[in-house]
Order: structure tokens, then C-alpha cells, then sequence
């Protein structure tokens, strides 16, 4: 067996420990926060109420990573997102307004910054809703550059910058009440998973044989919903309710995101190729013919929009009934 000369394996074995330390420190930079943790810092102690002008009642810092110089979320990052997610359904935070805020280290200049920011901290937002089901209405974004500092922390080392470079989320005080004479409405989601990438389906997408999907939705209102999926021969087979691909069951809690089939898992296109479409009605009373509705909603060929139009009832030849929520998301399988 041969051997490195001993200049060359000292140099290796530094080298080595270098690496790993670097891995030590990266791991200790992004530990996951996890929902417990999230819910423990933003609800706080409100024995005392709330003193008259204060705006925050909890904050967090949360190790969201981003690609270099980019405001796309790195997939390293999902499950802290997913954290994120099953902490707001807690009931001490399911009432509440959340400001996710941006910020950066001090390297740059402050109007580049300040946008990097601004771009990161709706990014957030936007897969928090689009992603994980979080209502939109509980979410504002708000981006800060490098105009705060985290204080104690030197930015001369990489390790405080990384620090900086952070994501963090404030409860608002007061509580997001939704208007008893709003519409129901069901926030959605449908992702597709192919070659190890994660993408939000959008009307006619295709979709590959052995490509993996599932549907992520949060009503704003206890109700019932039903997802149903149109496969390419015009049948509806229900995927919610349906123990055996989720153990939630209706009606679906206001603002609380379900994953179809349960989270972790996913649905996997057939072999069979043509038109393929994602249903799913809603109402707030337990529906006896959802699958007709929803093979109704189908048949009726709906211009092609992501999530219900601004008066989507108006284009059906037999309207739905105006209590009930409806969407339509059509793609192929090949």
C-alpha cells in the first residue's frame, strides 16, 4: 500500500480538519428551529396584556438559506419553512399577523442591500402560501438591508456575517379576524416533484410518468373540502377526505394547511397519458354530491387560471352555487 510523503499528508490532513470544522460550523449556523421553538418565541407571556403602543409581541431568527447573492430559497431549507408552517396552525398563533423581515450583512452598497432584502423576505412569503398553505392575509413582508445589525455581533468574520444574513419573523400584536360575511376561499398549492427539484404546477403543465405531485390547501373558514382528481379518462377519484392518504379529516380547521396526500409522501403520475386536472370544492356544510360538483366543474372546461377567478362562477353553463368555493387546475400526463 503506498503511503503519502509526510509533507503532503500533514498538508492533507490540515486541509481535512479544515473541511471539517467548516462543516461544523455551517451545521451550527443553519440548526433547525423547530415548530415547538417558533411557537415558544413568538407567543410569548401576554399574562400582563399587551402595554399601550406596542406593536411586537414575539420575535424569531431562523436559519432560511438563499442561493448565493439570490432571492431563491435553497431546498436545505424547506423543512425549516415546513417548521414555520406547522407553528402558525398552533392555537396560539393561529389568530395572529405575521411580518416576515429580511436582512443582510453590511457588505454592498445600502440600495443594493435593501432590495436583496426586500426580494428574500417576499420570497418567504410567497412559499409560505404558495407552498405550505399559509393564508396570504396573515403574512407581510418587509425587508431592512443592513440597516439592522445584530448587535454584539462582528461582521469581520464570515461567521458574524452569516449570522446577519438572516430571516426573522415577528408577531404583530392584535389578531388577523376573518369578516363573518367573507366568501370562503381555500388557499392552494399543487406541487410537482421531478429529478429531485420541487416546482409549483401552473394551468397545462406536463407532467412525466413516475413524476411525483401533491396539494397543499388551507381554507380561511371551517369547512369542508374535497380534492378530487380527473384522470385522463374522465374519472374522479376523491383524494381528501381519504384516510388512506391523509388522516385529517373534514371539515378542514380555518387557516390550517393540509398536505395530500400527508406530508413526507406523494402522489406518482400513471402511465396513461391525456388530460389530467386537479378539482377541489369547498363549502361550509357537508356536501352529499361533491364528487358530481366536482365532475360538473371538469366537464365545463373552465379557462385555464391559477386558483378562482376574480367571479369564476360566472363562466359555468350551470352555475355552482354561490356558498361554494371551487377550483380547477388542468395539466397532461405524458
Amino acid at each position: 500500500m503506498s503511503q503519502f510523503p509526510r509533507r503532503s499528508r500533514a498538508a492533507w490532513l490540515l486541509g481535512a480538519l479544515l473541511v471539517l470544522a467548516g462543516f461544523a460550523a455551517a451545521a451550527v449556523a443553519a440548526e433547525l428551529k423547530s415548530a415547538g421553538d417558533i411557537v415558544t418565541e413568538l407567543s410569548g407571556d401576554s399574562r400582563g396584556g399587551v402595554p399601550a403602543g406596542k406593536t411586537e409581541c414575539g420575535r424569531i431568527s431562523l436559519p432560511i438559506q438563499f442561493e448565493y447573492n439570490s432571492a431563491a430559497i435553497s431546498s436545505s431549507s424547506f423543512e425549516q419553512l415546513r417548521q414555520i408552517a406547522v407553528a402558525l396552525q398552533d392555537a396560539k398563533l393561529r389568530a395572529s399577523a405575521i411580518r416576515v423581515e429580511g436582512h443582510t450583512d453590511q457588505q454592498g452598497s445600502a440600495a443594493y442591500n435593501q432590495a436583496l432584502s426586500e426580494r428574500r423576505a417576499a420570497a418567504v412569503k410567497r412559499y409560505l402560501v404558495e407552498n405550505e398553505g399559509v393564508a396570504a392575509s396573515r403574512l407581510e413582508s418587509k425587508g431592512y438591508g443592513k440597516s439592522r445589525p445584530l448587535p454584539e455581533v462582528s461582521q469581520d468574520t464570515e461567521e458574524g456575517r452569516a449570522q446577519n444574513r438572516r430571516v426573522e419573523l415577528v408577531r404583530l400584536c392584535g389578531a388577523t379576524v376573518v369578516p363573518s360575511d367573507a366568501k370562503l376561499s381555500v388557499t392552494l398549492s399543487v406541487q410537482s416533484l421531478h429529478s429531485g427539484k420541487q416546482h409549483v404546477l401552473t394551468p397545462g403543465a406536463m407532467l412525466s410518468a413516475g413524476d411525483n405531485y401533491r396539494i397543499i390547501f388551507s381554507p380561511n373558514r371551517d369547512s369542508y373540502v374535497y380534492v378530487f382528481r380527473i384522470d385522463p379518462h374522465g374519472q374522479a377519484e376523491p383524494l381528501f377526505p381519504n384516510p388512506q392518504y391523509s388522516p385529517v379529516r373534514n371539515p378542514a380547521k380555518a387557516d390550517e394547511s393540509n398536505s395530500v396526500p400527508s406530508s413526507g409522501h406523494w402522489f406518482t403520475v400513471g402511465d396513461v397519458a391525456g388530460d389530467g386536472a386537479i378539482i377541489v370544492v369547498a363549502s361550509e356544510a357537508e356536501l352529499q354530491n361533491a364528487r358530481d360538483m366536482a365532475l360538473r366543474v371538469a366537464d365545463e372546461a373552465l379557462a385555464a387560471s391559477r386558483g378562482p377567478a376574480p367571479n369564476p362562477r360566472g363562466s359555468l353553463a350551470t352555475p355552482i352555487p354561490d356558498s361554494l368555493f371551487w377550483y380547477r387546475l388542468p395539466f397532461r400526463q405524458q
